[in-house]
């Protein structure tokens, strides 16, 4: 079975209906059940069962990176903008969701933050503190601009694996391209 019917709200495979039913699982990606998505359908290593992954992501490259961490067995958390990704609506392929969001982000736990607003910003933090991973791919400074700077969150956070992902670096000339792979 794909893995992107894995956490398919409606789908009536006899197989995901009595796992669903056996854990409890709506089995949608925003349902905030990490195990549905991953253990259906799915023979993963679980090498990385007890790692949690914050990941502040869009696009490919950090919804790729941290995809793999899931599929090893790590909880993923992504963190949305109140619109979402913007790849969910690409296409509406699978059971009206994108296939290209379904094939980067099955697996993961999903929830909707607005990191400008000072209480998300409090959770997120507190999220971070909780985690093993943090991956970002956010434009060159925007980081910064909400107040996460990785030199500070490295020395809040002195444990935390930061994995800061962009195109052309945060300096020089072509920081500011754009860039998908």
């Amino acid at each position: 079975m794909p893995v992107g019917q894995a956490f398919e709200h409606g789908n009536s495979d006899p197989e995901i209906l009595r796992y669903r039913e056996s854990r409890k699982c709506s089995g949608r990606l925003d349902s905030m059940v990490p195990t549905c998505a991953t253990r259906i359908g799915v023979d993963p290593m679980n090498d990385l069962e007890r790692i949690t992954v914050i990941a502040l992501e869009q696009a490919v490259a950090a919804p790729y990176v941290s995809g793999r961490l899931a599929e090893a067995g790590a909880r993923v958390i992504k963190i949305e903008r109140a619109e979402g990704d913007f790849a969910r609506h690409y296409d509406q392929l699978v059971r009206g969701q994108s296939a290209y969001f379904v094939w980067l982000n099955a697996g993961k736990e999903s929830v909707t933050l607005n990191l400008k607003d000072s209480n998300d910003a409090a959770l997120f933090r507190n999220m971070l503190g909780a985690a093993d991973v943090f991956i970002q791919n956010l434009a060159p400074g925007a980081l910064n601009r909400l107040g996460f700077e990785p030199e500070q969150l490295t020395r809040d956070f002195p444990g935390l694996v930061i994995c800061s992902i962009s195109g052309y670096g945060e300096t020089g000339p072509y920081r500011t391209q754009k860039a998908y792979d």
